[in-house]
């Protein structure tokens, strides 16, 4: 019995220290560069990029993976060293062989999240360090695009390597994917033209997310919300989703309103004429709007602040109010050209018009007329 069970003692023994040992080390490893990291992150922009929570805990996982990963092939040197000498053990060894296979394709699969998980850590830092201004040289659709070529290259690497595991030549897995290319590409036409679409948002830039466009031919306009391999998502006025394959980019016109400096304000006001407010004071009332809306803080004064008169009839006439807001969210805009236009109602009733319509509406006009 001792000469069965002597070599399985020793072995256990030494795979239990084995463990022990790397477990520790890999703890050990984690514990300085905790300390490191919290000691040089406020005179490191590395260290404090590090020092963030869930970039330590991708880290730390995958330290624990690669300590696993050592213990694993340990146990099988010790195994086939020791166990194999003796027949009698030799079920034992296959046992212990199939299990360790299984666990490496555990490992690799776990090694591979990790390291995933580590990319959209990453990612998800870095985004927030553009949105807090820290990473102003760089912008989020570049570290969309490095993340997910990362994630394409993680999953390549390692569904080779467990294909080698398996006994697949990756050769032929290679050559069999050259003569089923052509197929492949002739069965997903939209697909590939989808994917350089996408390669051609991220090279031209022609918008990012949370940018506002317009899009003439298809009568679409609203912020990007996102850009995916195949199609970008588009959330309108409404907040109703559109998702537009991304090979149409390429054959419209893209009109992105974020990028202006500034958004354009064209409205039209009529007004009705009294004995106190005639035709003849227009331009005096024209002079009051200029100046009091050169003094506004939404107006942009670098382009011309325009007041005309367009339009008249016997007892009204229309003005139209042509000017530049600083701004281009569309909310932002909407609020100080609401300002704006209620500054010029009041204005002309101190003058002693009436407001009696606006945007060219002639019915209006015709209604008064007839007063």
């Amino acid at each position: 019995m001792s000469q069965v069970y002597g070599p399985l003692v020793t072995v256990t023994l030494a795979v239990i220290f084995d463990v022990c040992c790397v477990l520790a080390t890999v703890y050990l490893c984690t514990v300085v560069i905790d300390r490191v990291v919290e000691a040089l992150k406020s005179k490191s922009t590395a260290c404090a990029f590090l020092a963030s929570p869930h970039v330590k805990k991708s880290i730390k996982f995958m330290l624990w993976m690669v300590g696993l990963a050592i213990s694993m092939q340990n146990i099988v040197v010790l195994l086939a060293t020791n166990l194999i000498l003796q027949q009698q053990m030799l079920y034992t060894y296959i046992v212990a062989k199939n299990v360790t296979f299984v666990l490496y394709i555990v490992f690799v699969v776990l090694v591979a999240f990790s390291i995933m998980q580590t990319i959209k850590a990453l990612e998800n830092q870095w985004i927030n360090d553009i949105k807090k201004g820290k990473l102003a040289k760089i912008d989020t659709i570049t570290i969309d695009i490095v993340a997910k070529i990362l994630k394409i290259c993680v999953v390549t690497v390692f569904a080779m390597f467990l294909l080698e595991r398996f006994g697949i030549g990756t050769s032929g897995v290679i050559a069999f994917g050259g003569m089923g290319g052509a197929a492949v590409a002739f069965a997903s036409q939209n697909l590939l033209a989808n994917f350089f679409g996408t390669l051609l948002i991220y090279l031209d830039r022609p918008f990012l997310i949370g940018e506002e466009i317009v899009i003439k031919e298809m009568g679409i306009e609203g912020r990007v919300e996102d850009i995916g391999w195949r199609i970008t998502k588009i959330l309108d006025k409404d907040h109703i989703p559109i998702f537009i394959p991304n090979a149409n980019f390429s054959k419209v016109w893209i009109v992105n309103k974020s990028r202006s400096s500034n958004r354009h304000m064209l409205d039209k006001v009529g007004l009705q004429l009294s004995e106190k407010a005639s035709i003849e004071h227009i331009g005096v009332l024209i002079g009051k709007l200029e100046v009091s809306l050169a003094k506004h803080h939404g107006i942009d004064l670098e382009q011309p602040i325009t007041i005309l008169l367009t339009d008249f009839v016997p007892k009204a006439v229309e003005l139209t109010v042509d000017l530049y807001i600083k701004t281009t969210e569309y909310k932002v805009f909407q609020k100080i050209r609401q300002d704006i236009m209620l500054l010029v109602f009041n204005i002309a009733v101190d003058e002693g018009y009436n407001v009696i319509f606006s945007n060219d509406n002639k019915k209006m006009i015709q209604v008064h007329q007839g007063h």
